[in-house]
């Protein structure tokens, strides 16, 4: 499947990504995000990417600023995630203090 997308972005992974996984969703309190700003919401799959697939389409339609803390070995397979992604080694025999700098420094390249 990573062969499949090499060569497109990282919007189009996550549209077609979304489409296999997310069948029906219901969403409430989505008037409490706020438009700009800070915001936190916390996702209870930590080592999925659904829940950061479906928040996407969610978030997005009020904000374009979102972006996911993730497992860092999505981006050794799709590295166009990066806009996206801001990586995280879930390995404690890989975690350096290099790479939690980095995740804390991410900003979103858009």
């Amino acid at each position: 499947m990573a062969r499949e997308f090499e060569h497109r972005s990282a919007s189009e992974i996550f549209s077609y990504m979304r489409e296999l996984i997310s069948k029906k969703v219901c969403v409430e309190g989505f008037q409490n995000l706020p438009k700009t700003g800070a915001a936190l919401i916390v996702c209870n799959h930590p080592t999925g990417i659904a829940d950061g697939q479906i928040l996407n389409k969610i978030i997005r339609e009020k904000r374009q600023d979102s972006y996911f803390l993730a497992n860092k070995d999505i981006l050794r397979v799709l590295p166009q995630l990066e806009e996206m992604i801001a990586p995280v080694e879930w390995r404690v025999d890989k975690r350096t203090r290099a790479d939690s700098r980095d995740t804390i420094r991410y900003k979103k390249s858009v």
